[in-house]
């Protein structure tokens, strides 16, 4: 595996591009690419469209609590533009849906992003006396 031949180089820039697939276009190219355009969902717009999906009195407070979880959360810059393209949408698609002015934010968890998803499920995993309590079963919401 250290063979020239076999070793696969990838320059630092590209490392830091990989994000670009889960936004539009750079926030500074936005005018000439309108988001509205594009063929794709992008995260920002997934975004809206579940906060758009909540009862309107949970819509503020849901946005202004977003956590972010998974290695890409950990990227540099990614929760910049991520806040810049989600006001960008809202305020280009949904100005107006939330009832109120809704500042978004994301809370800065007290471990690594990269492994909130599986400390999550832990902690459920632990608790499953508690969780069958309050759980619905696939037949009780299906039902409803």
């Amino acid at each position: 595996p250290t063979e020239p031949a076999l070793l696969l180089c990838v320059p630092g820039e590209l490392r830091h591009r990989v994000a670009d697939c889960l936004f539009s276009v750079c926030p500074e190219e936005t005018d000439e690419f309108p988001i509205d355009l594009l063929p794709e969902r992008t995260l920002p717009q997934e975004i809206a469209e579940c906060v758009l999906k909540l009862p309107i009195d949970l819509r503020v407070p849901i946005a202004g609590n977003i956590v972010l979880a998974g290695g890409a959360a950990m990227l540099p810059g990614f929760k910049k533009r991520l806040m810049e393209e989600i006001n960008l949408v809202f305020s280009r698609e949904h100005e107006g849906k939330l009832g109120s002015k809704v500042i978004f934010s994301i809370h800065i968890p007290v471990m690594y992003e990269s492994i909130l998803g599986w400390h999550g499920g832990a902690v459920m995993g632990a608790c499953t006396q508690a969780f069958d309590a309050r759980a619905l079963k696939r037949e009780q919401f299906v039902r409803k």
